[in-house]
């Protein structure tokens, strides 16, 4: 199990792709399956949800239009693709948790960050967040979908959001915010 754990850290290393699922917007290669090539199908609707948040529409209000315009969700997309029904879920819609999540991953500009969450022990299957630290990041490489200027302005709205939630419950800003 080690031996099994330390070559998946090493692969993760690499730049390898090690997730059962590609992206919403990639495919995993036909020939190499640790490789993420663009799905150029749903790639629009990714870089339309980066578009609209940083014109400053909200999460919620992007899920809205998207469930309005009939746009296929991540999961139905993929078993669509595939050719079988959905077994994992009743609700077909887009919700507010599918576009943050997307809108959070770096994977859309060309990075693989991978281990951010596991278990406790083989015995025990929660699942928990792992500290940013022990995270495995490598940079550049797949072809991004995203331009960094637009991520670079949706990651400031996160940080401008949080910051006002941090006022709002303290009644006042601290002096530190946005620079620690």
């Amino acid at each position: 199990s080690k031996k099994v754990k330390s070559a998946k850290i090493a692969s993760a290393k690499q730049g390898n792709f090690l997730g059962c699922y590609a992206p919403y917007g990639y495919w995993k290669s036909p020939e190499n399956k640790h490789k993420l090539i663009i799905d150029e199908e749903a790639v629009e609707i990714v870089r339309r949800i980066f578009q609209m948040r940083a014109d400053g529409v909200s999460v919620g209000k992007i899920a809205a239009k998207l469930n309005e315009e009939k746009i296929t969700p991540p999961r139905d997309y993929y078993y669509k693709k595939k050719g079988k029904p959905n077994p994992r879920r009743n609700v077909h819609n887009w919700t507010d948790g599918g576009v943050k999540h997307i809108l959070v991953n770096e994977v859309y500009i060309g990075h693989m960050v991978q281990f951010k969450s596991g278990s406790v022990s083989y015995k025990n299957k929660k699942q928990i967040q792992k500290p940013k630290e022990t995270w495995i990041k490598c940079e550049n490489t797949h072809e991004p979908v995203i331009d960094i200027e637009i991520w670079n302005k949706v990651a400031d709205m996160w940080q401008t959001k949080k910051a006002s939630q941090r006022k709002r419950k303290a009644g006042y800003l601290p002096i530190f915010t946005g620079i620690l």
